[in-house]
């Protein structure tokens, strides 16, 4: 009759240290995975396009495929499949402005002849407060992008800093549609950066 007593209360026992567990996890922030991310951006309005192809270089040690998002004091969030916002959506976006956008690893041969080489770095993924007044979350990115002619000394276009979301993270699962923001907010930047610094003009003057 004890044993069965004290197998009841150490059932019991388990039981009561298995449920806040398995209420963290019910409650954890959700995974983000931009393979199903909807990355939309407004292309800026130019005179010319970029006539010389740009060869993206994808450098997993410059991109990693997996990243954490965390705040001091705040929520983490695991973000997955990082190289397509590379692959797919700045590859797409830049092909706004330029007549050929291809990515490519660091291995690859890039075609001889007159083209441009881009290099892409996701420094940081991290959750940030929305303003000094608002102490919701949004999501933010630290990255680079750097255009060049291969040989020349100096960039074409270069922009290296920061981007945050618009999307306020006001629930666990809204994640994804934060992150899609932030990475949509790069992107505008570096579209917007381009445009405002003639590069087409530039190149086009230069053929």
């Amino acid at each position: 009759m004890a044993s069965t007593t004290l197998a009841r209360a150490a059932l019991a026992f388990a039981l009561a240290l298995a449920m806040p567990l398995s209420g963290l996890v019910a409650c954890a922030y959700r995974p983000v995975d931009v393979e199903s991310l909807a990355i939309a951006v407004r292309p800026p309005p130019v005179a010319q396009r970029i006539h010389l192809p740009l060869y993206i270089i994808r450098d997993s040690a410059r991109i990693p495929e997996t990243m954490t998002a965390t705040a001091p004091d705040g929520p983490t969030v695991e973000v997955r499949n990082v190289q397509t916002f590379v692959e797919r959506d700045l590859r797409v976006a830049l092909g706004s402005l330029f007549d050929s956008v291809t990515v490519v690893d660091p291995t690859a041969q890039v075609p001889a002849g007159e083209r441009l080489v881009g290099f892409v770095s996701v420094d940081e993924l991290s959750l940030a407060y929305a303003s000094a007044s608002d102490k919701r979350w949004v999501g933010t990115i630290r990255y680079s992008l750097e255009i060049r002619l291969p040989g020349a000394p100096t960039y074409v276009y270069r922009f290296a800093g920061a981007a945050n979301g618009a999307v306020t993270l006001d629930d666990r699962s809204k994640t994804s549609e934060v992150f899609a923001s932030t990475f949509a907010s790069a992107i505008q930047r570096v579209l917007d950066g381009i445009a405002r610094a003639s590069v087409a003009e530039r190149l086009n003057a230069l053929q």
